[in-house]
């Protein structure tokens, strides 16, 4: 049913995907059911034959209002620091050039407590966009990790057309 026009997204039955045959995805790339296991729903398919992937996202107050120059490390595996950024001033950050694997991300403001996320899966080929990462303020004061009110939480994931 698919074999005639490329398609941008794939929205099947564990039972469909089992009986497809391999696809021509949008990018140019073939795929079979295994590799379609990748969910396209994660992220924005990259220019064909990219082996790197991207990780990109934004960090918000408690307002849900971006904060800008919030300095951002990449964190990779052995909790090595594998790459440092800022965000913009809508609050957005971006990793690029990532071989595939597992990333944790940690968001370092002025006046606000640092906040380490963990489980960040990176693909190749894919720019993944996550959502909003809450920092909570510490104002003038103490900002000790050990004096904070609450759990700081993550929005939730977000997907790019």
């Amino acid at each position: 049913m698919f074999r005639d026009r490329p398609i941008r997204a794939l929205h099947i039955s564990a039972e469909e995907e089992r009986a497809l045959a391999p696809l021509e995805l949008e990018a140019g790339l073939s795929a079979g059911c295994d590799a379609l296991s990748l969910d396209l729903r994660d992220g924005i398919l990259l220019a064909a034959g990219t082996e790197a992937g991207a990780l990109a996202g934004a960090v918000v107050n408690r307002k849900d209002k971006p904060i800008a120059n919030v300095a951002v490390e990449l964190s990779c595996e052995e909790d090595r620091i594998c790459g440092q950024t800022r965000t913009n001033a809508k609050g957005e950050f971006l990793f690029r050039g990532l071989k595939p694997g597992h990333y944790s991300v940690i968001a370092k403001g002025a006046r606000h407590y640092s906040l380490t996320k963990e489980g960040f899966v990176v693909r190749a080929g894919l720019r993944l966009v996550y959502g909003s990462i809450e920092l909570e303020s510490c104002g003038w004061g103490d900002c000790n990790p050990a004096h904070r009110r609450k759990d700081p939480k993550f929005l939730g994931q977000i997907c790019e057309d």
